[in-house]
């Protein structure tokens, strides 16, 4: 908890415009990713809810379309781990500052749930 509290604004600042280029490159490259799996996406897959559904769909996908599904996964463990958690993670810093003391630690505690979170 102590190297968080030790990071300077601008170090925050820094990793915020990383982490938001990290998502819209990522975020890209799995949108290029997904025109292969068309009319499905990862997403549809996950939200299946039924073995039939999710077979249907990776029927659906031709050898193509399953690599780039493969390709899509690999990249979403990218878009987390250097977009996603820590821009959340700088921003609940970010703000944390600007907070009393009570809430500051709350803060920053908060900011180690993306980061957790990411890990998993």
């Amino acid at each position: 908890m102590r190297f968080l509290r030790s990071l300077s604004r601008r170090v925050l600042l820094i990793v915020a415009v990383l982490s938001v280029a990290g998502l819209v490159g990522f975020g890209w490259a799995m949108f290029e990713a997904g025109k292969a799996m068309a009319p499905h996406s990862i997403a549809t897959l996950e939200l299946a809810f039924t073995p039939a559904c999710a077979k249907a769909i990776l029927e659906a996908w031709t050898e193509t379309g399953r690599a780039a599904a493969r390709r899509s996964l690999r990249l979403d463990v990218g878009l987390i781990l250097l977009g996603y958690a820590p821009l959340l993670a700088s921003l609940c810093l970010l703000s944390a500052r600007e907070q009393t003391d009570r809430c500051r630690r709350w803060g920053e505690r908060l900011a180690l749930a993306p980061l957790v979170a990411g890990g998993f």
